[in-house]
C-alpha cells in the first residue's frame, strides 16, 4: 500500500481559486515524490498557471519513469537525468516536446541537487543535451489558400444563421410578431415564457416548477430555445475560428479575450483597435480593424458580448470579464479546452472541411502572408513577433520550403555560371570566392567544413586563419573589388525588406567592413589602378539574397 502525499496547492489569482496537482496519484518511491513535490513547488510557484501545467505533464512524465525504471532514494549511482533522456527517446512523443519535457526535469533535479542533501540528489551529473526537432511536425496541418477561404466561408455562413436565430430574442422582447423561424407556435410560446423567467432569475427546470408557465416550460425543448437566446458552445466555434484568422492571434489569447477589449481609433471614428494579452509577451498585442464590416472582428466581438449579456453575472468574479462564456443551468463560465476542442470536430464535420486544429490556423495565415508578400519580416509583423527566428518556426510547410529551395537552386545556378565563365584568375590554385587563397582547404577549420573535404563555407573566408590575403596583386585586388560592389548592392536591395536587412546584417555586413576598413584601405594606389581595370572583366560575385 501506498504512502499519500499531499496535494501541491497554489493560489489561481485570475481565476480566484485553488489550482492543485495530486502527488497521491504517483506509484513509485514516496521519498522521491515528497522530494520531487517540493521542488516543483518551489520552481513553478511563481508561474502562470498554463505554465504550471506544462511543468506538470513533465512531473507526470518523470513519475513514469521512476515507476518503470524502479530506481528509490536508496540508489546513489543512477544518472537520473540521462536516464531519463533515454527513456523519453523510447517512446513515440515528438522530440521537440521530448526536449521540453527534459530540460524542465533537468531544472527539477538540478533545484533538487542544490537543496536536498540526500545521496541521490547530490550525486547527480547535470548534464545537458540537445534533442534535433523532426524537419516535418506531422501534428502540423498547413491549410492551403483555398482550404482556408472554405474555413472562412464555413464561418460566415454559420455566423449569418447565428445572427438570423438571436434576432429573435430582441423581436420577442419588443413585442414585435416573429416570422420565418423553425419554431412552432407553442414553441414561440414557450421562448417569450423563457425569456420572462430569465428576467426573474430563473434558469434551471426547477426554477420553473414555481413559475406560473412552468407547465410549459417544463416540457418545451429548452435546449432548442437557447439557441435563439443566447452563446453556446457550438455557436462560439464559427466566431472564435474567424477571429483568429483576422488576428492571426495565439489560440489561447482568443480565446481569454477580455469584455473590454475593443479601444477607439484616436483619429478615426470607422476604425477601432482590438487588443488581447500573450502569455510570453512583455507588451499587449494589438491590431486595427474596421467597426462596420459586417464579419470584422470588432462585429464579432459585439455580437458575443450581446448573446452573452443575459447571463455574464451568473458567472464568478474572475469569468466575468471574459469574452466568451457560456451557461449551464444556474452558472455560467469560460470554455475548456476539451469542450472547444469537440466543438471544432462538429464544425469540421458539418461543413465538410480538411482535418485542422486551432493550432494550425496561426501558421496557415503565416505561411498565406509569406507566400503573398514574400518577406519573413511581413509575417513577423502580423504575427506580431519581436525576433524573425521565432517567426521561421510558422513557416514550415510545403510552398514555404520549395520557395527556399529555389532560392538555393538559382544561387547555385549563379556559381556554376561564374565557373564556366571565361575567368582572368583561372589557373591560381585554392582562390577563394571573395578573392583570398586558402592556405589549407582540406584542414576542416570553418564552422560548418569537414576535415577532409573542400571547404564550402565561402562566407567564412574573411574571418578564416587559413585565408591568405595578397593586397600587392591586381588580380586578387579586382576580386575583391568586385566582392565589395556586389555587397553594397545587396546593403540597398535589403532595406526594402525586414527579413533581407536582418540577413544582411548577421552575415554579410560583417564581410563587407573587413574588406572595406582591413584591406582595400591598404592597396597600394597604383596595385589599385590596375586591379580597378581588371575587375571590370571579371563576372558579377553571386549573391545569396
Amino acid at each position: 500500500m501506498f504512502e499519500r502525499v499531499d496535494d501541491a496547492q497554489f493560489y489561481d489569482e485570475s481565476r480566484q481559486r485553488l489550482d492543485s496537482y495530486d502527488f497521491s496519484i504517483f506509484r513509485c518511491d514516496v521519498e522521491i515524490i515528497r522530494d520531487v513535490r517540493q521542488a516543483f513547488i518551489e520552481l513553478t510557484g511563481q508561474y502562470h498557471v498554463r505554465s504550471r501545467r506544462q511543468v506538470w505533464r513533465s512531473v507526470i512524465k518523470l513519475m513514469e519513469f521512476f515507476a518503470v525504471t524502479g530506481i528509490d532514494g536508496e540508489y546513489e549511482g543512477r544518472e537520473i537525468i540521462s536516464e531519463f533522456g533515454f527513456y523519453l527517446e523510447e517512446t513515440n512523443i515528438l522530440r521537440k516536446t521530448i526536449g521540453s519535457h527534459f530540460n524542465l526535469v533537468r531544472r527539477l533535479v538540478v533545484w533538487l541537487s542544490e537543496n536536498n542533501e540526500r545521496a541521490l540528489w547530490q550525486r547527480q551529473r547535470l548534464i545537458e543535451r540537445v534533442f534535433q526537432r523532426e524537419k516535418v511536425n506531422s501534428r502540423s496541418n498547413y491549410l492551403s489558400k483555398g482550404d482556408l477561404k472554405k474555413v472562412v466561408g464555413a464561418c460566415k455562413k454559420e455566423i449569418s444563421e447565428i445572427r438570423r436565430r438571436f434576432s429573435v430574442r430582441e423581436r420577442a422582447l419588443n413585442g414585435e410578431p416573429i416570422s420565418g423561424v423553425d419554431l412552432s407556435e407553442q414553441e414561440l410560446q414557450a421562448f417569450r415564457a423563457l425569456l420572462e423567467a430569465e428576467k426573474e432569475g430563473q434558469w434551471a427546470k426547477k426554477d420553473f416548477e414555481l413559475a406560473k408557465k412552468g407547465r410549459l416550460l417544463m416540457f418545451a425543448n429548452l435546449r432548442n430555445l437557447n439557441r435563439y437566446r443566447e452563446l453556446s458552445s457550438r455557436d462560439v466555434i464559427p466566431i472564435y475560428v474567424l477571429l483568429m484568422i483576422e488576428t492571426a492571434g495565439n489560440p489561447y489569447s482568443i480565446m481569454e479575450l477580455s469584455c473590454d477589449c475593443l479601444q477607439d481609433h484616436p483619429v478615426d471614428e470607422s476604425m477601432c483597435f482590438v487588443n488581447w494579452t500573450k502569455g510570453r509577451a512583455s507588451a499587449e498585442q494589438s491590431k486595427v480593424f474596421r467597426r462596420d464590416a459586417k464579419y470584422s472582428a470588432p462585429q464579432l466581438i459585439e455580437l458575443v458580448k450581446s448573446m452573452t449579456s443575459c447571463f455574464r453575472s451568473l458567472a464568478d468574479e474572475p469569468d466575468k470579464k471574459l469574452l466568451f462564456l457560456t451557461r449551464s443551468g444556474r452558472v455560467a463560465k469560460r470554455l475548456s479546452v476539451q469542450t472547444l476542442h469537440n466543438r471544432l470536430l462538429e464544425f469540421r464535420n458539418d461543413n465538410d472541411l480538411p482535418f485542422f486544429t486551432f493550432e494550425d490556423i496561426r501558421k496557415s495565415v503565416a505561411e498565406l502572408v509569406k507566400n503573398a508578400t514574400g518577406s519573413v519580416g511581413a509575417v513577423s509583423r502580423v504575427l506580431q513577433h519581436r525576433n524573425i527566428e521565432t517567426t521561421s518556426l510558422y513557416l514550415q510547410g510545403k510552398a514555404s520550403k520549395e520557395a527556399s529551395y529555389e532560392r538555393l537552386y538559382k544561387f547555385q545556378g549563379k556559381m556554376i555560371s561564374l565557373l564556366e565563365e571565361r575567368n582572368p584568375l583561372e589557373g591560381d590554385d585554392n582562390l577563394t570566392y571573395l578573392g583570398f587563397k586558402c592556405d589549407s582547404p582540406l584542414s576542416g577549420v570553418a564552422t560548418g567544413s569537414v576535415k577532409g573535404q573542400p571547404c564550402l563555407q565561402y562566407l567564412s573566408c574573411a574571418t578564416c586563419v587559413n585565408a591568405i590575403v595578397v593586397l600587392d596583386d591586381p588580380r586578387f585586388v579586382a576580386r575583391m573589388i568586385r566582392a565589395e560592389e556586389q555587397l553594397l548592392l545587396l546593403k540597398t536591395k535589403s532595406v526594402d525588406s525586414l527579413d533581407s536587412l536582418a540577413r544582411f546584417e548577421s552575415v554579410f555586413k560583417p564581410i563587407l567592413l573587413i574588406i572595406q576598413e582591413k584591406l582595400l584601405g591598404k592597396v597600394r594606389s597604383e596595385v589599385m589602378k590596375s586591379a580597378k581595370a581588371l575587375a571590370k572583366e571579371l563576372p558579377p560575385v553571386p549573391v545569396l539574397f
